[in-house]
């Protein structure tokens, strides 16, 4: 009997399944979701319509080709923060500087590299507060416009602080945030679209 044992103990849990389901769910939504915008990026660097293509496709390719023994890396892993403190060091030495978790315990910051287009990115372990606030707030906002709108025309508002104060401009946006959330979380999912 110890290989049943051996058996039910590989047997990945519901919650393993669900965290699994929505990584999924969420990598097929960065790569249908990232082309759009590497596209316009590389255009704004002058590559042409064939480079760009190329470009896409070996990306694609690579996605394919890794994402199988990613996914057993990431299973045998005990602790998913570990696999965080990777992603840490691989963006640093990518060229990415590591902020630390800007007051958001579980979320850690990054800004891009010098010669990359300004944006934010942030590494989060699924499953997590900061990942649950993010798709929350992001599923909220899809689906009610208004609420839209507002949140931003406020984050244009203090976009100025961007360079010459984070803090103040994430500590701007976090009473709106934290009203969108508990609005979010009342009223439950939203509603199909289809």
């Amino acid at each position: 009997m110890p290989h049943a044992a051996l058996e039910k103990s590989r047997t990945p849990s519901r919650r393993t399944l669900f965290a699994l389901d929505w990584l999924n769910f969420l990598l097929a939504d960065v790569q249908t979701g990232a082309g759009p915008f590497l596209a316009i990026y590389l255009a704004g660097y002058k590559w042409n319509e064939e480079s760009v293509g190329l470009a896409l496709t070996v990306g694609g390719i690579a996605g394919i080709l890794t994402q199988t023994p990613a996914g057993g890396l990431v299973d045998t892993l005990r602790s998913k923060r570990a696999l965080v403190g990777a992603a840490v060091a691989a963006l640093a030495a990518a060229g990415w500087q590591h902020q630390g978790d800007l007051g958001i315990t579980g979320r850690e910051a990054f800004l891009p590299p010098p010669d990359a287009v300004y944006h934010h990115l942030y590494a989060v372990v699924a499953g997590s507060q900061p990942y649950r606030d993010h798709i929350d707030l992001r599923d909220f906002l899809r689906t009610h416009p208004v609420q839209a709108a507002r949140y931003a025309d406020m984050k244009h508002r203090l976009a100025v602080l961007l360079e010459t104060d984070r803090s103040a401009y994430s500590d701007g946006k976090a009473a709106m945030i934290g009203d969108l959330l508990r609005q979010a979380r009342r009223r439950g999912p939203a509603p199909s679209q289809h």
